[in-house]
């Protein structure tokens, strides 16, 4: 949330059994509160990119990679990975935060270069993001097939999204 620029107190998880309705009821008016004490979003915050990058966050939150990292956390910090290496609370949360941090970006990244070619130079502005952390992106997107160059404009480089009938099996 810090990252698209909110404060972290408007996102809340938490898993709850389904047999344990009045907690959830519970849980769900104390964060409606919450909300309604924080006030509505800052108004310096440049809405045509808040929402871009809030609909990145959900794309990733919808994709697989983080649904994965979820879903084995628990597992790193009792078995293991496939090494039986056993992570701490904080090498699973610095690990999950990395992967959010890329997750963001690279969905941002594909939300831009679907609606027309940019240089690695525009993304950096568009994104906040670093330079070589983009261009770092853009390669291992490519490679994934996710990304390529549309054209080539007076020796830079202009990326586009491959649409998913491009993707290949």
């Amino acid at each position: 949330m810090e990252t698209l620029g909110l404060q972290s107190q408007r996102l809340a998880f938490e898993q709850i059994p389904a047999s344990e309705g009045g907690k959830f009821v519970q849980l769900t008016t104390q964060f409606s509160q919450m909300i309604r004490e924080l006030g509505p979003l800052k108004e310096d915050i440049d809405s045509q990119r808040l929402k871009r990058k809030l609909q990145a966050a959900k794309s990733a939150v919808e994709g697989k990679k983080l649904r994965w990292v979820v879903a084995k956390r628990v597992e790193f910090m009792t078995d293991g990975n496939l090494y039986g290496e056993v992570f701490t609370q904080q090498e699973i949360n610095r690990l999950f935060e990395e992967v959010v941090l890329d997750e963001l970006a690279i969905q941002e990244i594909l939300l831009l270069t679907r609606e027309h070619p940019l240089s690695v130079g525009e993304l950096a502005e568009k994104t906040g993001l670093a330079f070589a952390a983009v261009l770092r992106r853009l390669t291992d997107m490519k490679r994934m097939g996710l990304m390529k160059v549309e054209r080539i404009d007076e020796r830079t480089p202009l990326w586009e999204a491959v649409e998913k009938e491009e993707q290949g099996p």
